[in-house]
């Protein structure tokens, strides 16, 4: 089974993408908004690589 490095990196990418959102969205106030940033960044990391694996599998056909 081969590893797919650059979905690794999309997700890990997405990851410091949200918690960098989060971090802002706390220090400025939101905290609400930010402590879902947590619950977010796995919901659309699984949509990106599921995206990602499809459009791979069709690449290969």
């Amino acid at each position: 089974m081969e590893i797919d490095k650059k979905g690794i990196l999309l997700v890990l990418l997405i990851y410091l993408i949200v918690g960098i959102i989060a971090f802002l969205l706390i220090y400025f106030g939101y905290s609400r908004i930010g402590l879902l940033c947590p619950v977010i960044a796995p919901v659309i990391s699984y949509f990106a690589y599921q995206h990602r694996q499809h459009k791979r599998i069709e690449n290969s056909r």
